[in-house]
């Protein structure tokens, strides 16, 4: 973790602090030598909850020799106290590989079965495996394609490109195919050290646009499938080591007996893929300066595989394993905790870095007794505050019919809704989002609407052929039996509530207009009130009163599709007009890095 360099005087120590401190008075460096960064070993538990830093140490630079020494005694140490750690993670830092090779191991070689993951433990009789940070190596891929821009494989190239022009798509579209893309993750630069942007831009949800998009015949998608396939197979990768939850399914299943086995005889042929890639200029991965990240999926899975092993045959209680207890988070986590502990102050010194330490150990070791004569529930006064709180009640009368507009605004409308005409194809690709979108809506509807008449109208019999209509063609290319197909009415609704929404939006002037949500819905009122074939087995005479089943169905679907899309206009709004490139994130990792 990076610390500021100062050098200050410790009240309690007598000294000044600030310097490099390897503990024990032991000078490693030289004494003038401002530390820089703190190092810390961090125990996580495989089979429990917690997690327990075990030493810090200051520096300014370290060596491989020293660094192993200090990973050798802590081994010996923690088996002291009858604690067996089975592997070492870390990221993929030129130290961090010198020190690999001075336990005995070797990780540059040339295919996936030459590993050597292990090293014998210096008091007990197993061996120790070594992993670089799945999380670390992630970014570093996107990183290498991302300013390579082409890689060669074996079945064609792979392009930085195809993401661009997803990217572009969505921007012109504003709206996004399924995926979590945006300006930040093309942008990489700006963002290197986010392991979100570079699990939004490589994930499974970004190969589905792509395929998606060549499926429709956009001509800046051809050829795409090497790319899709590379996408794919690092978010496997990733998934396969990021397993949290016990209960997951697929490929985020946590690892058991027999899941082991699949993936003995699945992950040799996907990492081989991987040390097969070329550079654009024919040179092969694995020897050029962007290896890291193929030497660190390798490693890590490996060793993964044989720790799983290991435990399920010495110990066969063990019914499963999540992959997540290997990642580096647990210390980044901690890291964090300790910039939050003063304020404002996200980059300690020395002495900060050592009382927020002590803070949370001790915050974590002091349990509170809930039945302890001396403890106070803190319960709501039964008397009543100063002052009261108060919820303001909702009005649902705000949704009626407004007066007519005058001639002059409809022509208006109308000039807007043709200047908004988009190309056919982009005009088609706009529907299938709007289409999948009304799928959600219909979900989160099933436990509002009481009426079994009007929910079995918003979902489109099964009978209904699909395969005619274009604008189900995305919820037809994405689904794996889950998602719901609306009926035309509803998307019809959609439509509408996006025309107005796209005309209302094109005036910046409006946008700060209050009750803009409440103009839109009454807009899309007065426009499907009278159309018979919105709702067609709804009809009543009642129709044009407020409580009739057609009119609440179209103002509770035109309301929650307003809400969801202003909400993702604002973010588009911001992120590409008002702050085209924040400079926070960016600026505020220059410091820390700094160490200023």
């Amino acid at each position: 973790m990076a610390i500021k360099q100062q050098i200050i005087w410790d009240e309690q120590e007598h000294r000044f602090v600030g310097y490099c401190d390897n503990g024990n008075g032991i000078t490693l460096e030289r004494n003038e030598s401002e530390a820089k960064e703190a190092l810390v070993f961090l125990l996580v538990s495989l089979n429990g909850k917690w997690k327990w830093p075990i030493a810090y140490f200051f520096k300014r630079s370290i060596t491989a020799p020293i660094l192993k020494e200090l990973i050798e005694t802590a081994l010996i140490l923690t088996a002291e106290v009858q604690i067996s750690v089975r592997s070492i993670t870390c990221d993929g830092d030129s130290v961090n590989c010198s020190v690999f090779r001075e336990l005995g191991c070797n990780i540059f070689v040339d295919n996936f079965a030459d590993l050597e993951n292990s090293f014998p433990h210096p008091t007990l009789n197993y061996n120790v495996r070594i992993l670089l940070d799945a999380c670390h190596m992630l970014k570093l891929c996107r990183n290498a394609l991302a300013d390579y821009g082409i890689f060669n494989s074996v079945d064609g190239q792979i392009k930085w490109s195809y993401i661009r022009n997803l990217h572009n798509v969505q921007q012109q579209l504003t709206f996004k195919f399924k995926n979590r893309l945006n300006a930040q993750c093309v942008e990489w630069w700006q963002n290197k050290m986010k392991v979100r942007y570079a699990a939004h831009t490589l994930s499974a949800s970004v190969a589905n646009a792509i395929k998606f998009l060549k499926k429709v015949g956009l001509k800046e998608f051809q050829d795409c499938d090497v790319t899709v396939k590379f996408i794919e197979i690092i978010d496997w990768l990733f998934d396969v080591l990021n397993s949290r939850n016990p209960f997951g399914k697929g490929f985020k299943q946590p690892l058991t007996k027999n899941r082991l086995t699949y993936l003995k005889e699945v992950i040799p042929e996907k990492i081989n893929y991987l040390f097969n890639l070329e550079a654009k200029d024919g040179t092969k991965l694995i020897k050029t300066g962007r290896r890291t990240f193929i030497y660190g999926f390798a490693l890590a899975l490996k060793s993964i595989l044989e720790v799983a092993e290991d435990i399920f045959n010495e110990r066969p209680h063990y019914k499963y394993l999540l992959t997540y207890k290997f990642s580096q988070d647990h210390a980044e986590i901690l890291f964090g905790k300790i910039r939050s502990r003063h304020g404002f102050n996200n980059n300690p010194n020395v002495l900060q870095f050592k009382y927020a330490m002590k803070q949370i150990l001790m915050r974590n070791d002091i349990k509170t007794n809930s039945t302890g004569l001396n403890s106070l529930e803190l319960d709501n006064d039964p008397t009543g505050a100063v002052l009261d709180i108060v919820w303001k009640k909702k009005n649902d009368d705000r949704l009626i019919i407004c007066e007519d507009i005058d001639s002059s605004e409809n022509l208006e409308n109308e000039q807007l809704s043709k200047n908004l005409a988009l190309s056919p194809t982009f005009d088609m690709l706009k529907e299938n989002i709007i289409f999948y979108v009304a799928g959600y809506i219909i979900r989160k509807l099933k436990n509002m609407i009481d009426c079994y008449h009007c929910y079995d109208s918003l979902i489109q019999k099964q009978e209904h052929n699909y395969d005619r209509e274009s604008f189900s063609d995305f919820v037809k290319h994405s689904t794996r039996g889950g998602l719901l197909y609306a009926s035309k009415s509803v998307h019809k609704i959609l439509l509408e509530t996006e025309k107005q929404i796209q005309i209302e939006t094109l005036q910046l002037t409006n946008l700060q207009t209050k009750g803009l949500d409440l103009k839109i819905i009454n807009k899309v009122r007065r426009a499907l009130v009278l159309d018979n074939t919105i709702f067609p087995n709804l009809l009543c005479d009642d129709w044009l009163l407020e409580t009739s089943h057609k009119m609440k169905l179209i103002t509770v679907i035109s309301s929650k599709y307003i809400k969801i899309r202003l909400h993702s206009y604002a973010k588009f709004y911001v992120e590409n007009i008002l702050h085209p490139k924040r400079k926070r994130h960016r600026l505020t990792k220059q410091i820390l890095f700094l160490n200023e």
